[in-house]
Protein backbone atom coordinates (compact mmCIF):
# COMPACT_ATOMS: atom_id res chain seq x y z
CA UNK A 1 0.00 0.00 0.00
CA UNK A 2 1.27 3.46 -1.12
CA UNK A 3 0.50 6.49 0.94
CA UNK A 4 1.14 10.01 -0.13
CA UNK A 5 1.85 12.19 2.56
CA UNK A 6 1.72 16.57 2.06
CA UNK A 7 5.46 16.60 3.91
CA UNK A 8 8.24 14.03 4.09
CA UNK A 9 11.05 13.90 5.86
CA UNK A 10 13.54 16.52 5.97
CA UNK A 11 11.48 18.75 4.74
CA UNK A 12 11.18 22.46 6.20
CA UNK A 13 8.08 23.77 6.86
CA UNK A 14 6.79 26.66 8.93
CA UNK A 15 4.11 26.17 12.10
CA UNK A 16 1.45 28.57 13.61
CA UNK A 17 3.43 27.99 16.89
CA UNK A 18 1.06 29.63 20.16
CA UNK A 19 3.08 31.96 21.49
CA UNK A 20 0.67 33.16 24.56
CA UNK A 21 0.61 34.33 28.03
CA UNK A 22 -1.48 35.48 30.44
CA UNK A 23 -3.05 38.90 30.88
CA UNK A 24 -4.60 40.56 32.97
CA UNK A 25 -8.26 42.00 32.93
CA UNK A 26 -9.50 45.58 33.75
CA UNK A 27 -11.55 45.32 37.15
CA UNK A 28 -15.12 45.38 35.97
CA UNK A 29 -16.58 47.11 38.78
CA UNK A 30 -13.87 50.48 38.96
CA UNK A 31 -13.65 49.76 35.63
CA UNK A 32 -9.63 49.87 35.71
CA UNK A 33 -9.02 52.83 38.28
CA UNK A 34 -8.98 51.35 41.07
CA UNK A 35 -11.25 53.69 42.85
CA UNK A 36 -15.00 53.87 43.11
CA UNK A 37 -16.41 57.40 43.78
CA UNK A 38 -19.90 57.78 45.60
CA UNK A 39 -21.17 61.03 46.41
CA UNK A 40 -18.02 62.90 46.41
CA UNK A 41 -16.17 60.29 48.79
CA UNK A 42 -13.29 58.19 47.14
CA UNK A 43 -12.88 54.66 47.93
CA UNK A 44 -10.70 51.88 46.86
CA UNK A 45 -12.48 49.27 44.82
CA UNK A 46 -13.56 46.19 46.64
CA UNK A 47 -13.22 43.90 44.28
CA UNK A 48 -9.69 44.63 42.86
CA UNK A 49 -8.36 46.25 46.27
CA UNK A 50 -6.62 49.15 44.40
CA UNK A 51 -4.97 46.52 42.41
CA UNK A 52 -7.16 48.22 38.41
CA UNK A 53 -6.88 44.10 37.52
CA UNK A 54 -8.35 41.16 38.33
CA UNK A 55 -8.36 38.00 36.50
CA UNK A 56 -6.22 36.72 34.37
CA UNK A 57 -6.76 34.99 31.47
CA UNK A 58 -4.67 33.40 28.97
CA UNK A 59 -4.27 35.53 25.43
CA UNK A 60 -3.40 33.43 22.48
CA UNK A 61 -0.41 34.93 20.08
CA UNK A 62 0.20 32.92 17.28
CA UNK A 63 3.70 33.21 15.49
CA UNK A 64 5.47 31.21 12.66
CA UNK A 65 8.14 29.41 13.54
CA UNK A 66 10.57 27.38 10.88
CA UNK A 67 10.80 23.50 11.48
CA UNK A 68 11.92 20.20 10.22
CA UNK A 69 9.97 17.05 9.60
CA UNK A 70 12.04 14.41 11.51
CA UNK A 71 9.55 11.58 11.60
CA UNK A 72 5.82 10.95 9.80
CA UNK A 73 3.48 8.88 11.57
CA UNK A 74 0.84 7.43 9.26
CA UNK A 75 -2.29 5.67 11.03
CA UNK A 76 -5.04 3.76 9.14
CA UNK A 77 -7.56 2.62 10.38
CA UNK A 78 -11.37 1.18 9.62
CA UNK A 79 -14.50 2.14 10.61
CA UNK A 80 -17.48 0.91 9.09
CA UNK A 81 -15.77 -0.64 5.90
CA UNK A 82 -13.90 3.61 5.60
CA UNK A 83 -10.62 3.99 5.45
CA UNK A 84 -9.68 6.74 7.95
CA UNK A 85 -5.85 7.80 7.58
CA UNK A 86 -4.30 10.07 10.48
CA UNK A 87 -0.84 11.48 9.73
CA UNK A 88 1.08 13.18 12.58
CA UNK A 89 4.53 14.96 11.70
CA UNK A 90 7.52 15.17 14.06
CA UNK A 91 9.40 17.92 13.91
CA UNK A 92 12.64 19.50 14.86
CA UNK A 93 12.63 23.14 15.68
CA UNK A 94 15.91 24.93 15.08
CA UNK A 95 16.74 25.09 19.00
CA UNK A 96 17.10 21.40 17.98
CA UNK A 97 14.09 20.51 20.17
CA UNK A 98 11.84 17.86 19.24
CA UNK A 99 7.92 18.52 18.65
CA UNK A 100 5.22 16.66 17.42
CA UNK A 101 2.24 18.38 15.32
CA UNK A 102 -0.54 16.74 13.94
CA UNK A 103 -1.46 17.39 9.65
CA UNK A 104 -5.76 18.24 10.79
CA UNK A 105 -4.88 21.12 12.77
CA UNK A 106 -4.13 22.96 9.57
CA UNK A 107 -1.13 24.99 11.11
CA UNK A 108 1.75 23.45 8.82
CA UNK A 109 2.68 25.17 5.78
CA UNK A 110 5.31 25.37 3.14
CA UNK A 111 5.70 28.99 2.66
CA UNK A 112 6.54 31.43 5.34
CA UNK A 113 4.06 33.64 3.86
CA UNK A 114 0.87 30.82 3.92
CA UNK A 115 2.11 30.56 7.86
CA UNK A 116 2.15 34.28 8.82
CA UNK A 117 -1.24 34.60 6.96
CA UNK A 118 -3.00 31.65 9.00
CA UNK A 119 -1.67 33.11 12.27
CA UNK A 120 -3.19 36.51 11.30
CA UNK A 121 -6.26 34.39 11.07
CA UNK A 122 -5.83 32.90 14.24
CA UNK A 123 -4.85 36.00 16.23
CA UNK A 124 -8.04 37.53 15.04
CA UNK A 125 -6.17 40.35 12.68
CA UNK A 126 -8.16 39.26 9.79
CA UNK A 127 -11.48 40.49 9.23
CA UNK A 128 -14.38 39.41 6.61
CA UNK A 129 -16.57 42.21 5.95
CA UNK A 130 -19.75 42.49 3.92
CA UNK A 131 -20.45 45.42 1.55
CA UNK A 132 -22.01 47.13 3.93
CA UNK A 133 -22.63 46.91 8.07
CA UNK A 134 -24.03 49.17 10.60
CA UNK A 135 -21.64 50.87 12.75
CA UNK A 136 -22.57 49.07 16.29
CA UNK A 137 -22.26 45.32 14.56
CA UNK A 138 -19.15 46.79 12.60
CA UNK A 139 -17.62 47.77 16.37
CA UNK A 140 -18.61 44.48 18.10
CA UNK A 141 -16.60 42.73 15.26
CA UNK A 142 -13.88 44.16 15.85
CA UNK A 143 -14.02 44.48 19.57
CA UNK A 144 -13.54 48.25 19.79
CA UNK A 145 -15.88 50.91 20.92
CA UNK A 146 -17.94 52.32 18.52
CA UNK A 147 -17.95 55.85 19.63
CA UNK A 148 -14.36 55.54 18.20
CA UNK A 149 -15.54 54.42 14.88
CA UNK A 150 -18.38 57.56 14.89
CA UNK A 151 -15.31 60.23 15.48
CA UNK A 152 -13.20 58.57 12.60
CA UNK A 153 -16.17 59.13 10.59
CA UNK A 154 -16.69 62.73 11.88
CA UNK A 155 -13.08 63.79 11.23
CA UNK A 156 -14.04 62.45 7.63
CA UNK A 157 -17.02 64.57 7.08
CA UNK A 158 -19.69 61.77 7.45
CA UNK A 159 -22.06 62.23 10.10
CA UNK A 160 -22.89 58.93 11.35
CA UNK A 161 -24.69 56.72 14.43
CA UNK A 162 -25.22 53.78 16.25
CA UNK A 163 -27.52 52.17 13.94
CA UNK A 164 -26.18 53.82 10.61
CA UNK A 165 -25.08 51.89 7.80
CA UNK A 166 -21.52 52.66 6.46
CA UNK A 167 -19.65 50.77 3.50
CA UNK A 168 -16.74 48.07 2.94
CA UNK A 169 -14.73 51.18 2.13
CA UNK A 170 -14.83 52.90 4.96
CA UNK A 171 -14.48 49.71 7.14
CA UNK A 172 -11.37 48.78 5.62
CA UNK A 173 -9.76 51.86 5.81
CA UNK A 174 -10.86 52.00 9.83
CA UNK A 175 -9.59 48.82 10.23
CA UNK A 176 -6.22 49.32 8.92
CA UNK A 177 -5.39 51.91 10.83
CA UNK A 178 -5.96 49.39 13.72
CA UNK A 179 -3.72 46.40 11.96
CA UNK A 180 -6.62 44.39 10.53
CA UNK A 181 -6.37 42.73 7.21
CA UNK A 182 -10.01 43.24 6.02
CA UNK A 183 -11.54 41.22 3.29
CA UNK A 184 -14.84 40.78 1.83
CA UNK A 185 -16.87 38.26 3.01
CA UNK A 186 -17.70 35.44 -0.03
CA UNK A 187 -21.62 35.32 -0.99
CA UNK A 188 -21.84 30.79 -1.31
Amino acid sequence: MKIETKFNVGDDVYVCKNNGTHGKEPCKICEGTGVISIKDETFCCPKCHGNKFTNTKRINRFIPEKRTIRKVIVSVSENNGNMQMYTRYETKTHGNRDRSVADYRNIMFTTKEEAVYRCKELNGEIVKLPNAMIVKDFAEKIELKPAEIIKWLFLRGKVKQLDSEIGFDDMKEFADGYGFICEKETEE
